[in-house]
């Protein structure tokens, strides 16, 4: 019985396709070779929504160096940006960032919320997360709390520019804020260049961070 169901099965497509190659002017073949068509054929989808939900920039891994012009020192820095938890708008960051001669540090991780559509070209929404932080003349370490905004100069990875505003320890008399501009351009599919500038805010004293970032787009 099954087999004889299968074969009616493969009839119906087939003759569907047909139909369908009739109207747009395609062999047969071509439809039932094409899981795009059949697709089509099954259920028309709803393109804007495609669209808009799938996301316009992707997941990034970063390794790159660092220069920290305050304390005129090298350093490097190593993370992951945006990765994104199911279709939601939720995405886990996290990173390190140090001197090579260990007077300077920085680590954490971040949950964004992108409050747009995932497909927009602009975006934006809350920070909250964990960083601890360490120069030569101050230590800090506790919540993290700001905004980010995400410009998308050209979609899948191509070219954005992203700027981030946190305070750590907010509301303590310590806090530090730190405003990062990052800055992406994609030279392969896979493959981008960024560009980093970072200033940190304390009451001791003001840091700043250039770096330059090789990023893998899975």
């Amino acid at each position: 019985m099954r087999f004889w169901m299968v074969v009616v099965g493969w009839v119906v497509l087939g003759w569907q396709g047909r139909c369908l190659a009739e109207d747009l002017g395609l062999p047969a073949e071509t439809i039932e070779s094409s899981p795009v068509l059949q697709r089509w054929l099954d259920k028309v989808p709803d393109v804007l929504e495609d669209i808009e939900n799938d996301p316009s920039f992707k997941t990034r891994l970063r390794l790159g160096f660092s220069e920290f012009p305050a304390g005129e020192r090298a350093g490097f820095n190593v993370g992951v940006e945006d990765v994104f938890i199911g279709k939601s708008g939720l995405s886990l960051s996290g990173d390190f960032q140090g001197s090579f001669d260990g007077e300077y540090r920085s680590f954490g991780a971040s949950l964004q919320y992108y409050l747009r559509p995932l497909g927009s070209y602009v975006n934006f929404g809350p920070v909250v997360g964990y960083r601890n932080l360490q120069t030569d003349s101050y230590e800090r370490d506790g919540v993290n709390l700001g905004g980010r905004l995400m410009v998308v100069l050209s979609r899948g990875g191509a070219a954005d520019l992203s700027l981030t505003q946190t305070w750590v320890k907010p509301g303590s008399g310590e806090d530090v804020g730190i405003t990062t501009l990052s800055v992406g351009y994609a030279v392969t599919k896979n493959f981008r260049i960024s560009a980093d500038i970072q200033k940190q805010n304390a009451p001791e004293e003001k840091d700043s961070r250039v770096g330059v970032v090789f990023e893998w787009m899975p």
